[in-house]
């Protein structure tokens, strides 16, 4: 027998919170490991700043990002 549509609204709204709550805690966790990796390899803005940007603007803005540098 065929599910009633109040039945299909409500197992689509269930499923898009356990969505919601995956997705918040895959973020979380890449969070943490990005942070991990910054700490581990010591890298700082100046580090990015110097393999991705070919030069700086008087604010100290980059004014050409150069991607052929990076790894991936």
């Amino acid at each position: 027998m065929a599910r009633s549509l109040k039945e299909i609204l409500a197992d689509k709204e269930k499923l898009a919170k356990e969505e919601n709550a995956a997705r918040k805690g895959e973020k979380t966790a890449a969070v943490k490991e990005v942070k991990r990796l910054i700490n581990q390899y010591q890298i700082t803005l100046g580090s990015i700043r110097n393999v991705i940007y070919t030069g700086f603007d008087a604010k100290g803005k980059g004014i050409k990002a150069d991607t052929s540098k990076l790894k991936g």
